[in-house]
């Protein structure tokens, strides 16, 4: 009978360690062992069969990897992992994968939970992008994983937060171990060929559990040493100008400005410690603690040949190139300052820790969890220093082949010891991230009826982001008054009128986007220049007064704090599930339906421009504001497993995701500006009252698995999106007196929608060469925003954010015997990234080639080559056209080779 195999299958798949991530996975306990059909997952083909045993027994729309499908393949984190799954791509920052979106939607718009429980993460934030609630998968080295479930269907009992879809990492536990004691090695060499250096990793395992089988510890531990190189050229703004040259011809168009080719260096240090504790005193009780810290260290250097912005304003313009309203060459007179050498060290660190303690106890009708636990999380773009020195002469900049490039003539860039330092400047961002929570899941089996088993739970989370900044800077606070001497505001003016050559040698750099060797000062070697010497005029300043100024920012008498702000969470939710399964001749039916009711409070601690420098120093709030919302969560599930091995699948929820930290809280600016005597002034602000990000969400699939590890199947989704956060100023009487304040702030919007189809074909090439196989999967999503920006002269709407048309992954494997092979190849669409003032910032579609080869001796030792972005793609991103470049880059192809020891 079908429903005899059905029971069999998800008997398999309970026992796994899915089982044992809380209430992710239906209990099945009074199930004979006779039931029981258990794939020993070995090699490629195994992991691709147990992967797929998970998708078609689930009663939602979920995608699974074992855990050796995720050590089969060259991936550094659990994100390169993920994007082989349809409908998942993954955002790279300096070419490995760090944030995962689902069927379009935005990484923090996803929800990623550790053995069924949130996590706090925070980032590097290197090329400027706020991570957000996004996770940061950078941190999870796939060594610690034993499975990842992908829940693109909701369900009342998973925790709320994922509009596209929910990410469950399960890391390993000891007495899920087949063997009572296992130790593995796995060290690899990596070589970069742009970096052209070799790296180490280092990672090893060891499980033990005793004689009785009912204690057992693991510990795993990662090591990464690993150089980065990224070369690029960017084109930082484009300005609407009207240009006129030396021979009078005039023309208008958008200019590109502030174009520099760019050379960013990192040392990545990544560090990570699991230790997991079971315990079943019982047959019917199972604890387990578990423990994650991973730190990653940057020492990250980055060096700029930048010109000047609005240069076109005070230099003769010699030619220019005009195309379809853009500037595609403008040539650039001698200026005494037309350009920038530009060196930033920055030392930043991302540390994760996650503590969780959980039991199940199982009774002989019921089942009882709970868990506590918590995450923190620090990062941010850490201390940075900057220094900048003037660049006088011409410059030719060009777009023409769209990428840019700078031209200097015969200016000799490698004699900068005499030029003037036009910047210094130390800065130190931070993110804190907290959570503590307490869960109590309820499940009650019934007999003999179409209810099989109710689910009730309850979820209490306190969450924190503290977002800080300490800006150290060689500028005075100068005031702007009006024609009646009254203060408006404050503006920033460098004191910086000296010689660059006094603090000692200069160093050279150069990369593929500029020919050129120029000269850079590190700032290190500013900070340590010796102030308490200074001589008369031999200091190279014509103001001694302001070198000594400088000299007194050095001794750190220079500080402000600024943009800083602290966003505090309470979060309470309650569920009821019903899980229900029948047989009828045609098959069985099977799902769950329930319903989820969540409330959240919100505060906000901040600073307006109103605030005292002591007030900021201090970090004593002046602006605090409250919160809160409630929402109830409906979900079903419906599964029709047919006799032929066809399986419908439906499902309909509404689903919801939270704000941005940033949207929540951010500087408050207060301007008592009255142009037109209409208004009071405007308030550039966060907003605490919004409401989170809100869709109903609809999916219909259809899957045929016509032999073991084999299948085709075939979904539709539809995201009608309810509420979303766009930004937006609204005249209001802000203190209730009668007079009418412009407020820019994030607020709630109705409209858009999402939609798509998934395709997924799995299949084994048996019947020609015995051993190969393929996987292809493609996604074609949609979506309506509701807003527009004027691209390439014409207004457009524009998609959600990180969503690409078309997305597919081809794989073509082989496993036969102690052979394990693998070849892939991950495309998807361009996307739209951001806003940027009146334009917007778009990616080029992104390819990459991935392999691993390896080989199993008998004696349990493996060897493997592997190789990611073998092609050596590089990222090009644009303002709404590709003819006006914004950043081309490449970070180079990886090869690593490596053994691995099973003991």
């Amino acid at each position: 009978m079908l429903k005899q195999k059905y029971l069999a299958y998800a008997i398999s798949v309970a026992l796994t360690p899915a089982a044992l991530s809380l209430s992710m996975s239906a209990n099945a306990n009074d199930k004979s062992e006779e039931e029981i059909e258990v794939i020993e997952v070995t090699s490629i083909r195994e992991s691709i069969t147990s992967s797929l045993n998970s998708k078609r027994y689930a009663d939602g729309v979920v995608d699974s990897l074992s855990a050796d499908d995720i050590g089969s393949f060259p991936d550094t984190n659990v994100a390169e992992s993920l994007q082989r799954i349809p409908g998942v791509s993954i955002t790279r920052v300096l070419g490995e994968g760090e944030q995962v979106s689902i069927r379009g939607f935005a990484p923090g718009q996803n929800l990623t939970l550790i053995n069924g429980q949130q996590l706090q993460s925070s980032g590097f934030e290197l090329q400027g992008a706020t991570l957000g609630r996004a996770t940061n998968f950078s941190l999870l080295p796939a060594t610690m994983t034993q499975t990842v479930e992908v829940y693109k269907s909701s369900e009342a009992k998973l925790p709320d937060g994922g509009v596209g879809g929910t990410v469950n990492i399960i890391t390993r536990k000891p007495l899920v171990q087949k063997d009572k004691t296992l130790a593995l090695v796995n060290t690899s060499l990596n070589y970069n060929s742009n970096t052209e250096e070799t790296d180490p990793d280092l990672s090893a395992l060891y499980s033990w559990k005793n004689d009785d089988d009912n204690f057992g510890a693991l510990i795993s531990l990662d090591y990464q040493d690993k150089d980065i190189r990224r070369d690029a050229f960017e084109i930082t703004r484009y300005t609407e100008a009207n240009l006129t040259d030396i021979n009078g011809n005039t023309a208008s168009g958008f200019l590109p400005e502030q174009a520099q080719g760019i050379t960013f260096l990192q040392q990545r240090k990544r560090e990570t410690v699991m230790v997991a504790l079971q315990y079943q005193p019982t047959d019917s009780l199972d604890l387990n603690f578990s423990y994650l810290d991973s730190t990653m260290e940057g020492d990250n250097k980055s060096f700029g040949l930048v010109t000047d912005r609005n240069i076109f304003k005070k230099a003769d313009i010699l030619n220019f190139t005009e195309e379809n309203g853009i500037f595609t060459s403008v040539a650039f007179g001698d200026l005494g300052k037309i350009a920038r050498s530009s060196h930033r060290n920055r030392d930043a660190e991302i540390t994760n820790k996650i503590v969780t303690f959980e039991g199940t106890w199982t009774g002989d009708n019921s089942s009882l969890t709970f868990a506590i636990g918590g995450s923190e999380s620090a990062g941010g773009q850490g201390d940075r220093n900057q220094t900048d020195i003037e660049v006088p002469g011409s410059v030719i900049t060009s777009i023409a082949d769209g990428v840019g490039s700078n031209d200097f003539g015969a200016l000799d860039l490698t004699d900068f010891s005499h030029l003037r330092m036009d910047n210094y400047a130390r800065r130190i961002d931070s993110t804190e991230n907290e959570n503590s929570y307490a869960s109590l899941d309820y499940t009650y089996y019934l007999e003999d009826s179409f209810i099989t088993s109710i689910n009730i739970g309850a979820r209490y989370l306190e969450a924190e982001q503290l977002s800080s900044r300490v800006i150290y800077n060689n500028t005075s606070r100068v005031p702007v008054v009006d024609e009646e001497g009254n203060v408006l505001r404050e503006a920033m003016r460098r004191n910086s009128n000296f010689n660059v050559g006094m603090f000692g040698d200069l160093g050279n750099m150069t990369n593929d986007y500029v020919a050129t060797v120029y000269q850079y000062l590190d700032p290190n070697s500013v900070e340590a220049y010796d102030c308490e010497n200074i001589g008369g005029d031999s200091n190279g300043s014509d103001d001694l007064g302001t070198f000594n100024s400088m000299c007194g920012f050095f001794t750190g008498r220079s500080v402000e704090g600024g943009s800083t702000w602290k966003v505090e969470e309470e979060t309470t939710s309650f569920y009821v599930q019903a899980n229900f399964e029948s047989e009828f001749d045609w098959g069985v039916l099977r799902g769950n339906a329930g319903v989820r009711y969540m409330s959240n409070d919100t505060t906000i601690y901040n600073f307006s421009n109103l605030a005292t420098q002591e007030e900021k120093n201090a970090f004593n709030y002046n602006y605090v504001e409250d919160g809160d919302s409630d929402k109830t969560l409906p979900a079903i599930n419906v599964v029709f497993d047919l006799e032929n091995d066809w399986v419908i699948r439906t499902a309909a929820s509404t689903v919801i995701s939270r704000p941005q930290y940033t949207q929540l809280a951010r500087a408050v600016d207060i301007q008592n500006i009255d142009d037109d005597d209409q208004v009071n002034g405007r308030v550039t602000k966060g907003n605490a009252s919004l409401e989170p990000f809100e869709a109903n969400k609809y999916d219909l699939s259809v899957e045929w698995y016509y032999d073991e590890g084999q299948s085709v199947s075939l979904g539709a989704f539809y995201y009608d999106v309810k509420t979303f956060v766009i930004n937006e100023e609204t005249e209001e009487d802000l203190l209730g007196d009668g007079n009418t304040w412009i407020v820019n702030q994030p607020v709630n919007a109705e409209g858009g929608s999402v939609n798509g189809f998934e395709f997924a074909f799995t299949h084994n090439l048996d019947e020609l060469i015995e051993g190969f196989g393929f996987q292809f999967n493609y996604t074609w999503l949609d979506a309506d925003s509701g807003q527009t920006a004027v691209i390439s002269g014409e207004e457009r709407d524009l998609p959600l954010a990180g969503l690409s048309e078309n997305t597919y992954n081809a794989v073509v494997y082989y496993s036969q015997g102690p052979w394990d092979a693998r070849l892939s190849y991950n495309y998807r669409d361009e996307f739209y990234l951001d806003q940027y003032g009146e334009l917007s910032r778009f990616s080029d579609e992104i390819k990459r080639l991935n392999m691993k080869v390896n080989y199993k001796f008998e004696n349990g030792l493996t060897a493997y080559i592997q190789g990611s972005n073998l092609t050596d793609e590089k990222n090009v991103k644009y303002f709404g056209t590709p003819s006006m470049p914004y950043q081309t880059g490449e970070t180079g192809a990886n090869v690593r080779v490596g053994l691995q020891y099973k003991f």
